[in-house]
């Protein structure tokens, strides 16, 4: 599990606040992110295709990650994040991914493990069986 931790940090370490290209940093992402991950958001979810598409932008607008948390938890790694996109206030996330082979396959707000862990493990029983369309 301490090779998803790097992993994710060299992914996280791709935000350092200047503008970059999705294309010349594809392998760093594709080494920590499954083809089939689903985010949980309050909005609903988030797939692969979709992710990487934020993922370019904050990548074109110089976003910096500042990474104020990373631990091997029961579920996965559990991660707290301060994102910082030029001219907007500044987010934090806090945050867990489910691994499987090495790579992130659901990311999870903390708050909903806190308050739905049956809710949460279900899905991921479920998750872990079906496709992504379009992936």
């Amino acid at each position: 599990m301490s090779d998803v931790l790097t992993k994710l940090r060299n992914y996280f370490n791709l935000f350092d606040g200047t503008s970059k290209s999705l294309i010349e940093h594809r392998d760093v992402i594709d080494s920590v992110i499954d083809e089939k991950i689903k985010f949980v958001t309050p909005k609903g979810e988030i797939n692969h295709i979709q992710f990487i598409e934020r993922i370019r932008a904050l990548l074109d607008n110089g976003t910096k990650v500042e990474v104020l948390e990373m631990n091997i938890h029961d579920l996965g790694v559990e991660y707290r994040i301060r994102k910082i996109i030029p001219g907007q206030e500044k987010l934090e996330f806090h945050s867990i991914g489910v691994v499987e082979a090495g790579k992130l396959v659901r990311v999870v707000p903390f708050s909903y493990i806190e308050s739905h862990d049956k809710f949460f493990l279900k899905n991921q029983e479920e998750s872990s069986t079906e496709e992504v369309v379009g992936v």
